[in-house]
């Protein structure tokens, strides 16, 4: 769970894939899911603007909840030791 400066409240799932012992590779990935803000429909069916600002520059907003994703790897070319003296 994500929570953002603005508190909005958001969701991660994934899962990660670890490869090799010393030298390790991780693949991770997985969707993320939360209530984002976004411009009220951007442009008309034939590509131009849907809103002419004119003197007042406020593009309209709505809160969506939406659905997306990530992917990430990992390499760790040093290895670990594992000291055993006392």
């Amino acid at each position: 769970a994500i929570f953002t400066a603005q508190q909005k409240f958001q969701i991660i799932s994934g899962l990660g894939l670890v490869m090799g012992r010393k030298e390790r590779l991780i693949l991770h990935g997985g969707i993320s899911m939360g209530q984002v803000q976004g411009a009220l429909g951007r442009f008309k069916d034939d590509g131009t603007e849907m809103y002419n600002l004119g003197d007042n520059p406020v593009v309209p907003m709505e809160n969506k909840f939406r659905f997306g994703y990530f992917f990430g790897f990992t390499y760790n070319i040093t290895g670990f030791k594992i000291n055993n003296k006392p």
